[in-house]
């Protein structure tokens, strides 16, 4: 009979020895998945950075483009006009040599 208690007690010890085991390969997984989180955690932040700066580059590029926009209009304003007066000049220029020869 009391090598049936020591033949329990090495089967208990053998489970005990099993759990301890998956334990151990588990904290193994569990440590391994504790680097995977720190790995996205870090490129999720170095991500966000790089999209805060493309985004302020975005938002810069914008500016600079509606300023050359508004140049442009300007530049184009300024010229139909600088067009139109030399037209009106040109009118009446020749409404002069009209009125002269009608003279």
């Amino acid at each position: 009979m009391g090598e049936q208690v020591r033949t329990v007690d090495v089967q208990e010890l053998i489970s005990y020895g099993d759990d301890l085991l998956k334990l151990l390969k588990s904290r193994k997984d569990i440590d391994g998945l504790m680097q995977s989180i720190e790995g996205v955690k870090s490129l999720v932040s170095s991500c966000n950075t790089d999209y805060s700066k493309i985004q302020n580059l975005v938002e810069e590029s914008q500016k600079q483009i509606e300023a050359c926009t508004q140049e442009m209009t300007k530049a184009r304003d300024e010229s139909d006009l600088e067009s139109f007066q030399r037209d009106l000049e040109d009118e009446r220029q020749k409404e002069k040599e009209l009125l002269q020869e009608l003279r």
